[in-house]
């Protein structure tokens, strides 16, 4: 990285060059050199090794927005301020296609490894976070926030930055959609004069042999209209699902760096392709097999990564999700869950990075428990192996997660969650405030828990609080488990 004093000389050549040829400002002058500039870029990737390297990097500095100097160059020279969100790729977003296909082909080289492959990957994240931005993603069609016109013109009577993102999106867009026009109207596969033999007949009543006969195929309607759907959505969605598509077979790469790295990037993608369920879901189950390998890593970061992922999938894709928990996920929460437990009673504390991961399980098995029709097959099994994170020495956190789980349990089926909970209770030598069941009654997993109090009373005070919320709902009626 160059000094402080080399990027702020290169900041002033920048604005004394701007000023000489009367581009306005800093901004103005790379816009007008845009395409030379990409050219350039695109060039010295392909290269390989230290001057590759370089680019990549200056391409993160770009994309993330973090170099001073861009911040400087977004500024305007009448003393504007800068705009924190306005940087170099912002207003070049015409031709980031270029870019980043160039990115995507080098990471496919062979000589792409290492630290290069890494700073790759990490260039896609920044561009991928950079487009998934409000002012950069359209909204769905038939989706409109803001009036028209309505963030065209700033107070001073001026196009802002706003808007000249929007217009060069919209102009990206519209010059794809008649590129795509002209292509399909001089197709060769398009006749131009209908064959012989069929001139002047009904088609859809009498029907010609090798024709579709009556209405056409719901299969090829559903074709097009997903095509429609996918045109409709713009360059940025299209480009956003480009980079899931080429660098999801990452998430199955030895070394852990890379793939924290597409792990991140996959969260990215999903957040970016949300509105875009034409987009998204081919991407989703296509990948959704090389992410089931994270969930089953040993090691924390690549685990806590994958729940990343897994979160935004069961934000954006619920419906997949929901028949994959049982199956997939909820296996591999409950390994790491009783991992993490086996390894805090060894220890004085948990660590702060195991007490957030297993934090953002319940969290996340909260979520999915908000799709019944799944859940209800394993509902009984995520109660037995969460009860013990309700015991009072573990972090406050903990305590205050597994609650809210079991909350979220009392909803679904109360019947389960008051006899989980009163076996903690009796367990613990506490009374349940009305007549309890013997011994004899209860079931053999109960008795086991029987025969080791001290987990239990030191749950008794959550279990007691739980049992006492679950009592005072309304509407609720249990069934009768002594008789």
């Amino acid at each position: 990285m160059p000094s402080v004093i080399v990027r702020q000389a290169a900041v002033a050549t920048l604005h004394r060059l701007a000023i000489a040829t009367d581009a306005g400002n800093v901004m103005g002058l790379l816009i007008a050199n845009a395409d030379y500039l990409v050219d350039v870029m695109c060039a010295r990737l392909m290269e390989g090794g230290v001057t590759a390297l370089t680019t990549s990097m200056m391409l993160e500095a770009i994309f993330g927005g973090s170099a001073s100097q861009l911040r400087l160059c977004s500024a305007d020279e009448s003393g504007q301020d800068a705009d924190p969100g306005a940087n170099l790729f912002v207003e070049l977003a015409a031709l980031l296609d270029d870019v980043i296909r160039t990115v995507l082909d080098a990471l496919d080289d062979e000589r792409c490894t290492g630290a290069l492959a890494l700073s790759h990957l990490r260039v896609l994240l920044r561009a991928v976070q950079s487009l998934s931005a409000d002012a950069l993603v359209p909204s769905p069609p038939g989706r409109q926030d803001t009036a028209p016109g309505a963030a065209d013109v700033d107070d001073g009577g001026h196009f802002s930055l706003g808007s000249m993102r929007q217009r060069l999106l919209a102009l990206s867009s519209d010059l794809r959609r008649r590129l795509d026009n002209d292509k399909r109207f001089f197709s060769d596969d398009v006749p131009l004069c209908p064959p012989e033999g069929i001139d002047n007949v009904d088609l859809e009543d009498d029907g010609v042999d090798g024709l579709p006969h009556g209405n056409v195929d719901h299969d090829q309607s559903d074709g097009d209209n997903a095509a429609e759907q996918q045109e409709q959505a713009g360059p940025v969605p299209n480009l956003i699902a480009l980079i899931l598509s080429r660098a999801q077979h990452f998430l199955e790469s030895e070394d852990l760096a890379r793939r924290h790295v597409v792990l991140q990037l996959v969260a990215a993608c999903l957040r970016g392709l949300a509105p875009y369920s034409t987009l998204l879901l081919p991407q989703v189950a296509t990948f959704w097999d090389a992410l089931k390998i994270g969930f089953l890593n040993s090691d924390r970061a690549v685990l806590s990564k994958s729940l990343d992922a897994a979160e935004v999938i069961v934000d954006v894709c619920p419906e997949f999700i929901a028949r994959r928990v049982s199956d997939d996920l909820w296996p591999a929460i409950r390994r790491m869950m009783i991992r993490e437990l086996r390894a805090s009673s060894t220890h004085f504390a948990a660590t702060p990075a195991a007490v957030a991961m297993q934090v953002r399980s319940l969290r996340l098995l909260q979520s999915c428990l908000r799709r019944p029709p799944a859940m209800m097959m394993i509902i009984n099994d995520i109660a037995n192996h969460c009860w013990p994170y309700l015991n009072e020495g573990l972090p406050i956190d903990l305590q205050v997660a597994a609650r809210d789980l079991f909350c979220l349990l009392g909803e679904l089926d109360p019947d389960m969650t008051w006899w989980t909970l009163a076996r903690i209770v009796i367990a613990a030598g506490g009374e349940l405030g009305g007549p309890a069941p013997n011994a004899l009654c209860i079931p053999v997993q109960s008795q086991v828990v029987v025969q080791q109090p001290k987990t239990e009373r030191s749950c008794r005070r959550n279990a007691e609080w739980l049992l006492s919320r679950l009592a005072s709902a309304p509407e609720i009626q249990f069934d009768d488990y002594v008789n």
